[in-house]
């Protein structure tokens, strides 16, 4: 089991490197790129949505993981 420590780094980069991604596809030239659009939209978004909302409530989320 990982600690909180460690929980909240990793969600921590995974949440930057899927806002840099988002932001390649907003102002790079890669946005008419359907394939890449599609990957962003549909797997990157929700990802950093749910990595955001898991750091905001890591507390909660940890005690939920220790309770099982």
């Amino acid at each position: 089991m990982m600690n909180a420590r460690t929980t909240r780094l990793i969600l921590r980069w995974v949440h930057i490197i899927g806002a840099l991604l988002i932001g390649t596809a907003l102002y790079s030239p890669l946005n008419s790129s359907p394939t890449f659009m599609t990957l962003v939209l549909f797997i990157i978004v929700p990802v950093v949505a749910i990595s955001g909302v898991a750091m905001w409530k890591q507390g909660k989320l940890m005690t939920l993981l220790k309770a099982r």
